[in-house]
């Protein structure tokens, strides 16, 4: 008897699946912001960061290390924080895979700026490296490529020196 209740229900199912659907409610949802982000191809990591010192002078670039070394870097960029923003400072970091090159946009508390980093042969970054976090020497893993025949991301990949590939910001503090 549960057997041919069950194919009836498959049956009517089969018959007229739209029906169901009719039936649902449906609302109106805005635009997210990762929506855009997703059809544009583009990945983002943003996050604010805690000086510890009183330093207002930084500078940053990008970096591409591979099993350790770096491989590829971007050109640095210097700026004076004000007062007011030497504590905490945001970023907003957009990257997007341009073949052989990976084009970044960073807005960093009242600027911008644009970079490319040349990407090495086969490279590709698919992988988050979860919640962002500095390491002693300044730098922030982005987004991680994985060592063949690896299928999650553990904590060596959100390293710099032990990752398989990394994407990195490094911040200097002057």
């Amino acid at each position: 008897m549960k057997t041919q209740l069950v194919f009836a229900a498959i049956l009517a199912l089969l018959i007229s699946p739209h029906s169901l659907l009719a039936e649902t409610p449906i609302k109106e949802a805005p635009l997210e912001v990762e929506d855009v982000l997703s059809f544009l191809e583009v990945r983002h990591q943003t996050f604010i960061l805690t000086n510890p010192s009183t330093t207002t002078q930084l500078s940053y670039c990008f970096k591409i290390y591979e099993k350790g070394k770096v491989v590829a870097q971007s050109g640095f960029a210097r700026f004076e924080t004000g007062e007011a923003t030497a504590r905490k400072l945001r970023y907003s970091i957009l990257f997007k895979d341009e073949g052989d090159k990976i084009s970044i946009w960073v807005r960093h508390q009242d600027s911008s700026g644009g970079f490319t980093v040349d990407k090495p042969q086969g490279a590709y970054f698919p992988f988050s490296s979860g919640e962002p976090r500095i390491d002693d020497k300044g730098r922030v893993v982005l987004a991680v490529d994985l060592a063949p025949g690896d299928k999650a991301v553990n904590d060596e990949d959100t390293r710099p020196d032990t990752a398989y590939r990394a994407l990195v910001l490094e911040i200097e503090r002057k």
